[in-house]
């Protein structure tokens, strides 16, 4: 069986989250939060997997597609400690 880009499954996912209907919302809640996870949890194997190919030299695309992918992912902690409080 050939797997789901992360991107796509995420964006399947969320779009399950805004359709299922249930009477508590827990499988709502649930969906989407896995959702969540898988994105940010892929991003963050981006910035690994750019920062391994990075070889400190002059800057780069490399390092300005890691400082983006950096910035994304600190933005998503930051979202995710708001949605906690």
């Amino acid at each position: 069986m050939k797997k789901t880009d992360d991107e796509t499954l995420v964006a399947a996912m969320r779009k399950l989250a805004r359709d299922i209907r249930s009477d508590d919302g827990i499988a709502q809640a649930a969906i989407r939060e896995a959702a969540e996870r898988i994105h940010d949890q892929s991003m963050a194997l981006r910035v690994v997997a750019t920062w391994a190919r990075c070889d400190g030299s002059s800057p780069s695309p490399r390092h300005k597609a890691m400082k983006d992918i950096a910035e994304h992912c600190e933005r998503a902690l930051v979202r995710k400690q708001v949605r906690t409080k």
